[in-house]
Parts: structure tokens; C-alpha cells; sequence
């Protein structure tokens, strides 16, 4: 079970990461259509960038929710085992 609940902890990480990572693309491409001393190749590359960063996010939360349902999983197994 310390494997499971370190990858719950990895995948929540991962999670706030793209979130953050997302929110700055979004600042960015914000930047970019408001004041024009930023090159259109950065401010597009960040607008197509955006949904991809929300696939990322959507992945690693179905993937967060797989592995807490294991550990439920897990600890229900064990309490079975011990009763």
C-alpha cells in the first residue's frame, strides 16, 4: 500500500502542476492578444498549447481517481483479511 498512496501523492503533484501550467498559458496568450510587443509565433504556440495541457489535466485526475479507488480497494481487502 505505500506504492499506491505514493503514487496518489505523485499523481496530485502531477495534477497541480498542469493546472498551474495551464493557468500560465492562459496568461500568456491573455499577454499576447492585449499588448503587441510579444511575437505572434509565442502567443500562438501558447493558444494551441492550452488544450492539450487540459487533456493532461482531465488524464492524471481520471488516473488520481483510479488509484485512490485501488487503495480503497486495497484497504478494504485488508480489513476483510484481518477480521
Amino acid at each position: 500500500m505505500p506504492q499506491i498512496r505514493r503514487k496518489i501523492a505523485v499523481q496530485r503533484a502531477r495534477v497541480k502542476s498542469y493546472v498551474s501550467g495551464t493557468m500560465l498559458l492562459v496568461a500568456v496568450s491573455l499577454v499576447w492578444m492585449t499588448v503587441g510587443w510579444m511575437p505572434a509565433v509565442v502567443g500562438i504556440t501558447w493558444l494551441v498549447l492550452i488544450p492539450f495541457a487540459l487533456l493532461g489535466i482531465v488524464a492524471d485526475r481520471h488516473l488520481l481517481k483510479y488509484q485512490r479507488q485501488r487503495l480503497a480497494e486495497c484497504e478494504r481487502r485488508l480489513d476483510e483479511s484481518a477480521q
